[in-house]
């Protein structure tokens, strides 16, 4: 919030602050709800950001995974699956596509 009568628009707060995670007080539970504003399916969106951290860390981050280096490649092999991996893909492809704020 800025001083000095600033405009609507600088007024509202970002996503992070709705669910009172600005600063970093809470790294982890700011990955969980990154992860879940970045989702183009907004109802699973809402489901990562409501489901408990644990199970958040059991069902997307914990996953099992070989990785292999091969000549200049790496590659990351999940060796088990679940209904969140589909999710977990998109929002990794989302993240290499580069910022979404251009």
């Amino acid at each position: 919030m800025q001083e000095g009568g600033g405009s609507d628009a600088s007024t509202e707060q970002r996503p992070a602050e709705q669910l009172g995670l600005n600063g970093h007080r809470h790294p982890a539970l700011h990955l969980k709800a990154r992860h879940g504003l970045l989702l183009s399916n907004k109802q699973r969106g809402q489901e990562v950001l409501g489901v408990e951290f644990r199970r958040y860390l059991d069902a997307l981050i914990m996953l099992p995974a070989q990785i292999v280096r091969s000549g200049r490649r790496i590659i990351f092999r999940l060796l088990n699956y679940n209904d969140w991996v589909p999710d977990l893909l998109e929002t990794w492809a989302e993240l290499r596509r580069g910022p979404h704020w251009t």
